[in-house]
C-alpha cells in the first residue's frame, strides 16, 4: 500500500514538474508579447509621429497648390490675352502672306505658262521640222521610188525599142534582099532573052557552031536557073528567121508575165512563211518556258573550285577536302549528290584540331551529303558552265525575271565565274543576248537594251557608273501593279553593241568596293548587280516582250572568327552575313507561300536592300539559278559546309511560275 502511494505521489510530482516548466515557458512567452506589445506601442508612437508630420506637410502643400492655383488662374488670363493678341497678328500676317502668296502664284503662274508656251513652241517647232524631215524623206523615197519605176520603165521601153529595131532591120534586110534578088531575077530575064536573041541570030546566021552555041547557052540557063533557087532558098530562110523571132518576141512577152504572176507567189509564200515563223516563235517560248518550269524555276548548281598552285609547288592531298560525287543527273531527283567528309578530333594530340584526309575512312569520318541541279568539276572551264545559264538567258528574251546569284565564301570562285572579262557568264550572257536579238530580227522582232551596274555596300545603294564621289542619295520604287523596279537617280545606259557592254563593265569594276581580309586581300565586300532590261517588239504582229536579267556577284559569307574582322571590316561582314541570311529566307518564305496556296503570305523583301531590290525578280513568273562556289582547300572545311547548307536551303524551295511577261 505505501508502495502504491509512493508510486501515485512520484506520478504527481513529476507532473508538478512538467507543469512549472510549463508554467515558466508561459511566462516566458508572455515576457516576449510583453516585449513585443512595448515595441508596437513604440512603433505606434512613432508612426503618429509621422503622421502629425505628415499632416503639417500636407497643409503647407495645400497652401502651395492654392497658391500655384491663383498663379494658374492668373496666367490663364493672361494666356488668353496673348493668344487674343497673337490671333490678330495671325489674322493680319495670314492676310499680308494671302496677300504675297497670290502675288507670287500670279508670277509663277504667268512664268509657267510662258514656259508651257516655250516649251510647246519648242516641241511644235521640233516636231515640225521632224515633220518636215519625214515629208522630205517620204518624197525623197517616193522620189526615188518613181526614179526606179522611170528607170525600169525606160530599161522596158528600150527593150522593145531594140527588139523593134531588129525587127525592123530584120525586115527591111528581107525587103532589100528579096528586092536585090528580084532585080538579080530581072538580070536574068533580060540576059536570057538577050541571050535567046543572040541565040536566034546565031542560030540564023551560023548553023556550023550550033551545037557548040546551044550547049553553053543551055549550061548558062542551068546556072541562072540554080542561082534563082538558091536565092528562093535565102528568101525562105530568112522568112522562117523573123517568124521564129517573132515566136520567140512572143515567149518573152509571156514569160515576163509568168515571171510576175511567179513573183507575186512568192511574195505571198513570203508572207505565209513569215507568219507560220512567229506562231512557231510564240509556240517556242511556250514550249521552253514549260521545260524551265519542269527543270525548276529556282535552281543551284555547285562549282568546285580547281586547288591552286602556289610558287610552283603543288598541294598535299591531305591539303584538300575528301570529295565523293556523281555524274548521273538522270535520276528519280533530276540530281547529282555530293558527298564531303572529315576525319574527327584526334584525341591524342590535346590541340583539338581537325585533320584532314583525301580518302574516306566510313569508319571512322563525319561525312556530310548535298543534292544539287548541277555539279561542275574542278577542270570545267567557264564556257562550259555557260551552257546550262544560257536557257535561263534565253527566257530573259522571252519576257521571263532572271536572277543569276554567285553565292560562296571569300575566294572561292564567285568573281572569276561571274565577272571574268571574255568567259564570265556575264559578258557570255550580253554576246548571245545581242547574237539572238541580231537572229531575232530575221522574225520580226526588234529589242533595246538598258544597262545598270550598281552594288550594296553596308545596306547603301552605291551607283558603279556615275563618276567617282557622286553623292546622290539612291531609294528603290516598286510598281506592283506592273511588277516593275526602279532605283532614283540611277545611271541607265542604252546598250547597242557588245564592245560597249564590256567597257561599261570595265568601268564599274573599276568602282566596285574592296578591301583587305584575312580571307582574301582584296575581297569584295559589297553585292555586285549587273541589270540588263530588255524591251522586245514584234513589228508583224504586234506582240511585246519585257524581260528583266539580273547578274549578281555576291559578296563573301565567311564568318566573323574566320574572317578575323574588326573595326570597319566587322561592320561590312554583319552587313553582308545579314544580307545573305535575309536573301534565304525570302526565298524560303516563297516557297512556303507556294505550297500554302496564299498569295497575301508576307514576304519579308524589306528585311535587306538586296532583297527589297529584287522584290519583282524573285517569286511570281521569275527564274533563279545560284552557282554555289566552294573551295577544296581542308582549312575551308567549315565554310565550305556553311555554304553548302545554304544552297541547300535554296534548292529546297519549290516556286511556281505564271506566264511570261509579254502582252
Amino acid at each position: 500500500m505505501l508502495g502504491r502511494l509512493s508510486q501515485v505521489e512520484g506520478n504527481q510530482l513529476l507532473r508538478l514538474l512538467k507543469l512549472s516548466k510549463s508554467i515558466e515557458q508561459k511566462n516566458d512567452e508572455i515576457a516576449q508579447l510583453n516585449t513585443k506589445i512595448m515595441t508596437l506601442k513604440t512603433q505606434k508612437a512613432n508612426q503618429e509621429f509621422e503622421n502629425f508630420k505628415l499632416d503639417d506637410e500636407y497643409m503647407k502643400w495645400k497652401e502651395q497648390v492654392s497658391s500655384v492655383s491663383d498663379d494658374i488662374d492668373e496666367l490663364k488670363h493672361h494666356e488668353q490675352e496673348s493668344l487674343k493678341t497673337l490671333q490678330d497678328k495671325y489674322e493680319l500676317m495670314s492676310k499680308q502672306l494671302n496677300i504675297a502668296h497670290e502675288e507670287k502664284l500670279q508670277v509663277l503662274k504667268e512664268q509657267i505658262s510662258l514656259l508651257i508656251e516655250k516649251v510647246i513652241n519648242e516641241n511644235v517647232y521640233k516636231y515640225q521640222s521632224e515633220k518636215q524631215q519625214l515629208s522630205d524623206k517620204c518624197e525623197e523615197l517616193s522620189k526615188l521610188i518613181k526614179l526606179q519605176e522611170q528607170d525600169l520603165n525606160r530599161k522596158l521601153i528600150k527593150l522593145k525599142e531594140e527588139h523593134n529595131k531588129k525587127l525592123i532591120q530584120l525586115s527591111s534586110n528581107m525587103d532589100e534582099t528579096i528586092a536585090s534578088l528580084q532585080r538579080d531575077i530581072d538580070i536574068l530575064s533580060n540576059e536570057t532573052v538577050s541571050k535567046t536573041e543572040e541565040y536566034e541570030k546565031l542560030a540564023n546566021n551560023v548553023s556550023t557552031g550550033l551545037d557548040e552555041a546551044n550547049a553553053q547557052l543551055n549550061s548558062q540557063l542551068h546556072e541562072l536557073k540554080s542561082k534563082y533557087h538558091n536565092k528562093e532558098m535565102e528568101i525562105s530562110n530568112l522568112k522562117n528567121k523573123i517568124s521564129s523571132m517573132k515566136t520567140t518576141s512572143q515567149h518573152i512577152e509571156r514569160s515576163f508575165g509568168d515571171k510576175s504572176i511567179r513573183i507575186d507567189g512568192f511574195n505571198r509564200k513570203a508572207e505565209i512563211m513569215n507568219a507560220q515563223l512567229a506562231s512557231q516563235e510564240i509556240a517556242r517560248r511556250v514550249l521552253h518556258d514549260k521545260l524551265q518550269q519542269l527543270k525548276g524555276n529556282i535552281r543551284v548548281f555547285c562549282r568546285i573550285r580547281p586547288p591552286q598552285v602556289v610558287d610552283n609547288k603543288r598541294l598535299d592531298e591531305e591539303s584538300l577536302i575528301s570529295m565523293d560525287f556523281n555524274d548521273d543527273e538522270f535520276n528519280d531527283d533530276a540530281s547529282q549528290e555530293l558527298i564531303i567528309s572529315k576525319d574527327p578530333i584526334d584525341e591524342n594530340t590535346g590541340n583539338g584540331q581537325s585533320s584532314y584526309s583525301l580518302h574516306q575512312n566510313k569508319k571512322n569520318n563525319m561525312s556530310y551529303k548535298f543534292h544539287f541541279d548541277k555539279i561542275f568539276l574542278p577542270y570545267l572551264l567557264n564556257e562550259d558552265i555557260f551552257g546550262e545559264l544560257s536557257q535561263l538567258i534565253q527566257s530573259s528574251l522571252d519576257g521571263q525575271n532572271v536572277c543569276v546569284f554567285a553565292y560562296g565564301q571569300t575566294g572561292s570562285g564567285k568573281t572569276w565565274t561571274m565577272s571574268h572579262p571574255d568567259t564570265g557568264m556575264i559578258p557570255l550572257s550580253i554576246q548571245m543576248i545581242f547574237d539572238n536579238i541580231e537572229e531575232l530580227s530575221m522574225k520580226g522582232w526588234s529589242y533595246s537594251v538598258e544597262g545598270q551596274f550598281l552594288e550594296i555596300y553596308n545596306e547603301t545603294i552605291v551607283d558603279l557608273l556615275s563618276p567617282v564621289g557622286n553623292s546622290k542619295k539612291h531609294e528603290i520604287k516598286h510598281d506592283d501593279v506592273n511588277d516593275k523596279t526602279s532605283v532614283t537617280n540611277i545611271a541607265t545606259v542604252k546598250v547597242v553593241s557588245k564592245n560597249q557592254a564590256k567597257s561599261i563593265l570595265e568601268r564599274a569594276t573599276k568602282n566596285r568596293s574592296t578591301a583587305s581580309t584575312r580571307s582574301n586581300e582584296r575581297s569584295s565586300r559589297s553585292h555586285s548587280i549587273f541589270i540588263l532590261k530588255m524591251l522586245g517588239k514584234n513589228n508583224e504582229t504586234g506582240e511585246i516582250s519585257e524581260g528583266t536579267l539580273n547578274l549578281i556577284d555576291l559578296a563573301g559569307s565567311e564568318r566573323l572568327n574566320s574572317s578575323q574582322a574588326k573595326g570597319e571590316r566587322l561592320k561590312e561582314t554583319q552587313a553582308i552575313n545579314k544580307s545573305l541570311s535575309c536573301l534565304g529566307d525570302v526565298i524560303y518564305s516563297l516557297g512556303q507561300q507556294q505550297q500554302s496556296g496564299q498569295s497575301q503570305q508576307h514576304i519579308p523583301y524589306r528585311n535587306s536592300k538586296l532583297t527589297y531590290l529584287l522584290k519583282h525578280s524573285l517569286g511570281g513568273n521569275s527564274k533563279t539559278l545560284m552557282f554555289v562556289n566552294i573551295s577544296p582547300l581542308s582549312k575551308n572545311f567549315n565554310e565550305t559546309v556553311n555554304s553548302l547548307r545554304f544552297a541547300t536551303k535554296v534548292n529546297c524551295t519549290k516556286i511556281g511560275s505564271s506566264k511570261p511577261n509579254s502582252r
